[in-house]
């Protein structure tokens, strides 16, 4: 609908840029600063060996994306395990077998060394970041993931920002998030309570 809107108001629109990235940036945590977990038992990732996240030697994890036959070759041939190339899209008991060959690979070394070791190879290696790293990350910063807005008790609050991106609209946070129980009376009495029976229940403790 935005687009259309923006194709309506200039005579010309086109798809919002948005990358993979930014869009999983705003699903890794319900808020800032909780600590995230790891999804491992899924078909992506978790069933296919060539997509999944692996726990590296020193507890930190890489994600794998080699989807694509080609890159899941480059890896294999990265890793210096060319017989593992023939066994990409495979499942059940052989991606099994796969996926722990591949983990035991990960485990051998820490997250930095693979990081270093795959920073020039192209096939879908990267690193799982923490929220704080990730905040810090160049890409994401670029692609302004990350707003702090004003709250008026908890002052400067991080947020994630919008990931879609148009020319005619400036990702703002208008106002924060209500505090516990601030609108209350207000809907209690949209719903039909009395000014008395709202401060009965006020005093009861129940608002």
């Amino acid at each position: 609908m935005d687009i259309l809107w923006i194709g309506q108001l200039r005579g010309a629109g086109g798809p919002p840029p948005c990358a993979q990235a930014a869009g999983r940036q705003g699903r890794s945590d319900r808020r800032l600063g909780c600590p995230g977990t790891i999804a491992t038992e899924h078909a992506l990732p978790g069933e296919l060996p060539c997509y999944g996240i692996y726990e590296t030697g020193d507890g930190r994890y890489i994600a794998l994306g080699a989807l694509e036959k080609k890159f899941w070759r480059v890896f294999c041939e990265e890793v210096e395990r060319p017989d593992l190339a023939a066994r990409h899209w495979v499942s059940g008991e052989e991606a099994a077998a796969v996926r722990s060959e591949v983990a035991a690979i990960f485990r051998a070394n820490s997250q930095s060394y693979w990081v270093d070791r795959f920073a020039d190879v192209d096939c879908c290696v990267a690193p799982v970041l923490t929220l704080a790293e990730s905040m810090a990350n160049e890409q994401l910063r670029a692609r302004e993931m990350f707003i702090v807005a004003e709250h008026p008790t908890a002052g400067a609050v991080p947020q994630f920002a919008f990931p879609l991106k148009f020319s005619e609209f400036t990702f703002t946070i208008d106002r924060p998030a209500p505090a516990h129980g601030e609108h209350s009376k207000e809907i209690l009495a949209e719903l039909g309570y009395s000014d008395a029976k709202i401060a009965e229940l006020e005093e009861a403790g129940i608002i």
